[in-house]
């Protein structure tokens, strides 16, 4: 997208990309996603990037997203697969909000699913970022942010750095060695 552009998208399924793809927002944009069912926004296959552009302002807004997902081909509503990468860069706003969405298993928000041994992915916000992602899934298996299990995710890059606002209800980020570590974050930090 352009810089100073104007992005408003109403539907199911969103933006479903092949390898080597890229959603870039371009600056001082405005981005608006609102999704419907079981349809994603964002979902890049292999060696794919997506990047909320400097001062950007980005906004994903699912009702009733049901069903597992994970891979490519899994129905994330925004995700990457191998090699893939996540940039929230300098003041840029990424509120992502999913509502209605019951008890669903392995249903996560945000799916970076790099697997392989030669491969690695990252989720990386930048100086004056604004991140806000809800999810009102009720099953102890939907994270907001994930990134696969095992020891093949060694190289896997998840960074948050000096953010102005961070707003996430629950976020489990799963540890190198199959365990989950979980950190609620019941209101919102405001980092001067």
């Amino acid at each position: 997208m352009g810089e100073n552009s104007t992005f408003n998208f109403t539907g199911r399924d969103g933006i479903i990309l092949g390898n080597n793809s890229s959603f870039v927002s371009g600056e001082y944009s405005k981005v608006h996603f609102q999704n419907k069912g079981r349809g994603g926004a964002l979902d890049l296959a292999n060696d794919s990037n997506i990047t909320i552009s400097k001062h950007s302002d980005t906004l994903f807004e699912s009702n009733v997203k049901t069903g597992t997902s994970g891979s490519y081909d899994g129905y994330n509503y925004i995700g990457v697969n191998e090699g893939g990468n996540i940039l929230i860069d300098e003041f840029a706003t990424f509120r992502v909000i999913l509502t209605n969405r019951g008890d669903n298993p392995w249903d996560d928000v945000i799916s970076l699913d790099s697997r392989g041994s030669n491969t690695s992915a990252s989720f990386v916000s930048k100086k004056g970022a604004i991140i806000d992602i809800r999810d009102d899934n009720t099953n102890f298996y939907a994270e907001l942010i994930s990134f696969p299990l095992g020891l093949l995710t060694l190289r896997s890059i998840f960074k948050i750095h000096c953010i102005s606002t961070y707003n996430v209800i629950q976020l489990v980020v799963r540890s190198l060695v199959g365990r989950s570590l979980r950190v609620s974050i019941l209101r919102q930090l405001t980092m001067r």
